[in-house]
């Protein structure tokens, strides 16, 4: 059929993140993206919060990460290497609270951040 758009293989994982063990979740993003790619997928989605672990519970335990491409630097490494993009979610600082980000690390190594909506009370 012509004028049909490319298939896009996606990938969808679970993982266990610990909490505070950035460079840990890190490095089992990184794992998964490149098992991901090897099975043919160009887009892998990870949890929501996955790289810094999730305190709900325990606000005052929560690790954060900024909102600039240096500590995702690994992640854009495996993407060019993988010829993959990476979603995956983390805490950010917001306020005196934190936020859920998810970061969007494309193989041409832009690194695009989508906050969760915030809606007012």
């Amino acid at each position: 059929m012509t004028g049909c758009p490319p298939i896009l293989h996606c990938a969808i994982a679970q993982m266990n993140a610990r909490l505070g063990d950035v460079d840990g979740n890190i490095r089992e993003a990184r794992r998964l993206a490149h098992q991901a790619a090897a099975q043919g997928a160009r887009l892998i989605i990870l949890p929501e919060g996955c790289l810094t672990g999730n305190a709900i519970g325990s606000p005052a335990q929560q690790a954060v990460l900024p909102l600039e491409p240096g500590p995702f630097q690994p992640l854009s490494e495996c993407a060019a290497a993988q010829n993959i993009t990476i979603c995956a979610g983390f805490a950010a600082a917001f306020g005196d609270k934190f936020n859920v980000v998810h970061a969007i690390v494309e193989p041409a190594g832009r690194v695009l951040f989508q906050r969760k909506a915030f809606r007012a009370s």
